[in-house]
């Protein structure tokens, strides 16, 4: 009885650290939309000016896709809360869910080399998801490319119920007070910031069935591997 009073007085804290962060995103999430949109406005009047076969020009439509991504996320954010409200959920196929997750973090990350590789049954796979769940996936590839920021490997495998995305950098490796600390109820966030990127990654894949580990490489480097519960077609 003691074990379970403790337990649920770590999920307590857990989900109020939660809590803030979201309440601080949410209102961070207003507060973007104005200055997104003025960028958007800014960045099509001055690649109208520029020769359209010119560096800079390349640099400016680089700019403009990255904006029109932060501006799709927000979205999502808001018909994310509107679907939860009214308790839908959102269901897509495995494959085309991947491939727009690697394609929407090398549009944020275009300086890192993303090896992918993907598994042919993520096509007969389907699994519930919504934002929140791409967001905590990114998570893991923004910590692997802060600590490999030259290269990092991505593999997407299907197995019986379940889809493996394994995490492959050449960084330092993980630091030991950090890995100690998944699934506890506050993470410390360690001076490679960490930890509160960990704590809700493990929060999110925990509440859609799944879950996320992290080893040191022998050679080097850290192997994070999250798993998500996925149901096949």
């Amino acid at each position: 009885r003691e074990q379970s009073l403790n337990r649920l007085r770590e999920d307590d804290l857990r989900d109020e650290q939660i809590m803030a962060v979201a309440t601080l995103a949410a209102g961070t999430a207003h507060e973007l939309a104005t200055p997104l949109s003025t960028m958007k406005i800014l960045l099509e009047e001055l690649g109208a000016q520029l020769p359209q076969d010119s560096e800079l020009a390349a640099d400016v439509g680089l700019l403009e896709a990255q904006v029109d991504s932060c501006r799709a996320t927000l979205k999502k954010l808001v018909a994310t809360a509107d679907r939860n409200q009214s308790g839908q959920a959102g269901h897509c196929r495995a494959s085309s869910y991947c491939r727009e997750l690697i394609d929407n973090w090398r549009l944020l990350h275009p300086a890192t080399q993303l090896d992918v590789q993907l598994d042919p049954a993520l096509e007969r796979r389907v699994l519930e998801a919504d934002p929140t769940l791409q967001q905590a996936l990114i998570n893991l590839l923004n910590n692997a490319s802060e600590a490999s920021p030259e290269r990092i490997a991505v593999t997407i495998a299907a197995s019986d119920g379940a889809i493996e995305l394994e995490i492959l950098d050449d960084g330092p490796g993980v630091p030991r007070d950090i890995a100690e600390q998944l699934g506890k109820p506050i993470i410390i966030a360690s001076a490679g910031g960490l930890g509160i990127g960990l704590l809700l990654t493990h929060a999110t894949l925990t509440r859609f069935g799944g879950s996320v580990t992290l080893y040191n490489r022998p050679q080097g480097g850290t192997r994070t591997v999250a798993t998500l519960p996925a149901a096949a077609i």
